[in-house]
């Protein structure tokens, strides 16, 4: 379950849970106060607590987790284990990993609280059946009501985090007994520790070896095998086996403040000032609005590609504009068009310049775009050209090479709609993709039938 759908799902039913809770507590005390066993046995504030706590973190979970609508996914089981992982290091992109990290600190107050509830969820192994059978039924339920997917690494997620909750229960416990000088169980103890300590030192080895890399991680890498036992690859291009050398870009990576730097002068020609307060920061991007909203900005760190949108309802699109025209409105605001862009006149006043070319060392892709209203002011305009500049060469395998790997799939068949019993490769081209560090690496493109294509990284591992 995605980060952001989780916490929308699960902050309302904060509300919705308590309620619940109250309920239930009152008609509990109602019926303890008129039962005679009250007057033998005290009630047990703490212990009352606890079973409330409990309640109320299941209803959160379930709510968050099952409360959305129905839909029709495309893939209803993903039961390959730890393929959430291996898609993770393989973009390396922040979302996935707190996606994995969000499913295990899921779990965590359960295993706090059931031992805390009840005597017998003391032993370690009826903890861990039960957080595994809460979140068995919970992907099932899921799986049956396509209210989500059921993924077997999100019940090992959840599992792990309901047993590092029991380790940090009987280290809390450990630490109490020893302060009140009670008899305690040091080896106990430390043994509960083992889900968390395995947790930390493989994300560790996994953050640190990543960042030692010299480049990124490519979306195009495989992540798994493809099973080509039935399937027939062949190539209607003739295709290279001289391995060479080719040039790694990188472009520049915006901190914040140099965003704030380039979006503020669009804001300050209309007489506008960003609204800090409304600012919003993510891991690649940042919004940037004026007080009203008259200006809507977005500018991403890497490359510094921006889009802004100018919200005056009257604006009416101009089209029929000439080359010349749209290059003159651009280039009043300071940007320059690249000699090699090719222009777009659209519908509705949309116009754009594409380049995708190698100058002076430097590699340009991307597109300048924008729409335009009969006064000749922008409505939106769109930055999305980055350029490249040379980092250095890499030695790459040659096209033999990478069509060798399709055949023993090892591809990421994310890529494609479908496969079919035999792959017929008509073009061969070597393209470039931009890696999770920000660097643009030579990757392989195979046009295929049907118009879809197979992604092989061309540098060398």
């Amino acid at each position: 379950m995605r980060l952001s759908e989780f916490l929308r799902l699960a902050i309302p039913s904060v509300g919705v849970a308590c309620f619940i809770v109250g309920i239930l507590a009152i008609v509990y005390l109602i019926y303890i106060f008129k039962s005679k066993k009250y007057q033998q046995t005290p009630l047990d504030i703490k212990k009352l607590i606890y079973r409330g706590l409990l309640i109320g973190y299941i209803l959160v979970v379930i709510i968050a987790t099952l409360g959305r609508p129905s839909y029709s996914f495309d893939m209803k089981a993903s039961t390959e284990l730890f393929s959430s992982y291996r898609l993770a290091i393989n973009h390396f992109d922040m979302r996935e990993w707190r996606n994995i990290i969000l499913n295990i600190c899921m779990f965590i107050p359960l295993g706090f609280l059931l031992p805390l509830v009840s005597s017998k969820m003391k032993h370690w192994w009826m903890t861990y059946i039960a957080g595994i059978l809460l979140t068995l039924c919970i992907e099932l339920t899921q799986l049956l009501t396509n209210r989500g997917i059921f993924e077997i690494d999100d019940i090992l997620n959840n599992a792990l985090g309901c047993m590092i909750g029991f380790g940090l229960y009987s280290l809390g416990r450990y630490i109490y007994q020893k302060y009140k000088k009670h008899q305690t169980n040091m080896i106990h103890t430390l043994l509960t520790q083992i889900p968390l300590l395995l947790t930390i030192i493989a994300f560790s080895t996994i953050f640190i070896s990543y960042s030692k890399q010299e480049l990124g991680n490519l979306q195009q890498n495989y992540y798994k095998t493809v099973d080509m036992s039935h399937i027939e690859v062949t190539s209607l291009v003739p295709l290279s086996d001289e391995p060479s050398l080719q040039d790694v870009y990188k472009t520049k990576q915006y901190t914040q403040d140099e965003c704030y730097d380039i979006i503020q002068p669009f804001f300050n020609k209309y007489g506008l000032t960003i609204d800090d307060t409304q600012t919003d920061i993510y891991d690649e991007t940042i919004y940037f609005y004026s007080q009203n909203r008259e200006i809507l900005a977005n500018i991403d760190y890497s490359g510094g590609t921006f889009h802004l949108w100018y919200t005056n309802e009257s604006d009416t699109p101009r089209d029929n504009l000439t080359e010349q025209e749209v290059k003159d409105i651009i280039q009043k605001e300071g940007i320059q068009i690249p000699q090699q862009a090719t222009f777009t006149s659209l519908d509705d006043g949309q116009y754009i310049f594409e380049v995708q070319d190698i100058v002076d060392h430097q590699y340009l892709n991307g597109s300048i775009s924008c729409q335009i209203n009969a006064n000749k002011s922008f409505i939106s305009l769109g930055y999305d050209l980055k350029t490249y500049d040379s980092y250095k060469q890499f030695p790459i395998i040659s096209q033999q090479q990478a069509f060798e790997l399709i055949k023993d799939g090892k591809f990421n068949q994310d890529w494609m709609m479908s496969l079919d019993q035999e792959i017929i490769i008509h073009s061969a081209n070597l393209v470039y993709a931009e890696d999770s560090k920000g660097f643009y690496q030579p990757v392989y493109l195979f046009g295929i039938e049907n118009d879809q294509i197979i992604y092989i990284p061309a540098i060398q591992s």
